[in-house]
C-alpha cells in the first residue's frame, strides 16, 4: 500500500514537474511572439481536447486541455500563412528568436529558482575544527606535529621544514 501511495505521489510530482517547464516553456514563446508582432491564435496548457476556455482576449484564446503533459502556442502562419501578423512574414532573426526562446527560458529557469532558493535566510551551524589527535607514522604527521607546534607558540609554520 505505500509502495502504490509513493508510485502515485511520484507521478503526480512528475506530471507537475513537467507541466511548469511546458508552461514557462511556452511563455517564452508567447511573450516573445507578441514582442514581434505575431498574432497568437490560442495558448494551450496540455494537449487537446479542449477542456475549457480560461480566456478570450479577442486575440488569443487561452485553453486549458485534457492531456496535462504538455503544452502549445498557436501562432497566425505558422504553417506558411500569409498576413500582417503572420509568423511566416516576419524576417528571419524574429522568427529565430521566437522558436529559441522557449529553450532560452527553460535554461534561465533553474538559474532563477536557485538564486530565489539561496536568498531565503536560513540558519547555518557555525562550529570549530578541532584536530584531536595526529596519527603517528602517516603521511606527513611529523611535519604537522611540529607544525602544529610552532603555530601554537605563536610562530608561522613554514611549509617543507621540520
Amino acid at each position: 500500500m505505500i509502495e502504490l501511495t509513493q508510485g502515485a505521489i511520484g507521478v503526480i510530482l512528475f506530471i507537475a514537474i513537467l507541466s511548469i517547464l511546458v508552461l514557462v516553456h511556452e511563455v517564452g514563446h508567447f511573450v516573445m511572439a507578441r514582442r514581434a508582432g505575431v498574432r497568437v491564435h490560442e495558448f494551450g496548457v496540455g494537449f487537446p481536447p479542449r477542456a475549457r476556455v480560461l480566456k478570450n482576449d479577442g486575440d488569443t484564446l487561452y485553453t486549458l486541455n485534457w492531456l496535462p503533459i504538455g503544452g502549445f502556442v498557436r501562432l497566425e502562419g505558422e504553417e506558411g500563412g500569409s498576413g500582417p501578423r503572420a509568423f511566416s512574414t516576419r524576417p528571419a532573426w524574429q522568427r529565430l528568436i521566437v522558436l529559441a526562446s522557449g529553450a532560452v527560458v527553460n535554461l534561465l529557469l533553474p538559474v532563477v529558482l536557485f538564486a530565489a532558493a539561496l536568498m531565503i535566510p536560513h540558519d547555518v551551524q557555525e562550529g570549530r575544527a578541532t584536530i584531536t589527535e595526529v596519527i603517528p607514522r602517516r603521511c606527513c604527521s611529523d611535519w604537522m606535529s611540529s607544525a602544529m607546534r610552532r603555530w601554537l607558540a605563536g610562530s608561522s609554520p613554514v611549509v617543507g621544514s621540520s
